[in-house]
């Protein structure tokens, strides 16, 4: 679902939270076993993390804004963060921090396009407002 403006053609798919927040959050696991799994829409709260186990990877709260998306959409921008960063990683002489990343964007984007087994993928909301729409 995504705002787009006839005149301007902007369009956004971030969503704003109101409202009371929550003192307990939820999580909701998602087990991944193929391609069409990732494909799934989700409404992703700024305050939500993600974690990739298969990678040892999680997306922190704040780093992503409140959107409306697939999975594999928000894997994908978090290695477009990660890769927009690299040169600076490499002029800074943090080689070290270079390879992970890059390590951790190369498996986002195996994830995203060929999945070759089983994987999870942990949204923890702290202030409850994630969902993951499910098809019952």
């Amino acid at each position: 679902m995504t705002l787009t403006c006839a005149d301007c053609n902007f369009k956004s798919s971030e969503v704003n939270f109101g409202g009371e927040i929550q003192k307990k959050g939820c999580r909701v696991t998602l087990s991944v076993n193929e391609h069409s799994d990732i494909n799934r829409q989700i409404i992703k709260a700024d305050s939500a993390s993600v974690y990739i186990p298969a990678l040892d990877f999680e997306i922190p709260s704040r780093t992503q804004r409140g959107t409306i998306s697939t999975i594999e959409g928000v894997m994908l921008r978090a290695a477009k963060n990660l890769e927009s960063t690299q040169q600076q990683r490499l002029r800074l002489g943090d080689v070290d921090n270079f390879h992970r990343c890059q390590k951790v964007i190369r498996g986002l984007k195996i994830l995203t396009n060929n999945l070759e087994q089983d994987n999870e993928d942990l949204y923890d909301d702290g202030k409850e407002h994630c969902a993951l729409p499910f098809d019952f």
